[in-house]
């Protein structure tokens, strides 16, 4: 990713309005807020050593919140394959 497509995935306003929204006053519920997974780094989670991490920092991703915040570019659907006899020429297929 660039430098300018890191700057923008770091000012997303999805982003933005997670790390600005106030916090949930009587909220009992387990886990981390969404604010904390911005200090929490990609490390702590499981399966994530140095040699990931440092792939997932070329992509502009250091913590958890930058990997919740990261969507794909384009979604493949396999849940309808197509026959090989009904395959056209520079169409994609599954």
């Amino acid at each position: 990713m660039s430098k300018q497509g890191q700057k923008a995935a770091a000012d997303s306003p999805a982003r933005e309005a997670i790390l600005n929204a106030a916090p949930d006053e009587g909220n009992n519920a387990r886990g981390r807020r969404l604010t904390q997974l911005d200090h929490l780094g990609v490390t702590e989670l499981s399966g994530i050593g140095p040699a990931r991490a440092r792939g997932l920092e070329a992509m502009g991703i250091t913590n958890v919140l930058d990997l919740l915040l990261h969507y794909p570019r384009r979604y493949a659907d396999r849940s309808h394959p197509t026959a090989i006899a009904d395959l056209v020429e520079g169409v994609e297929a599954m």
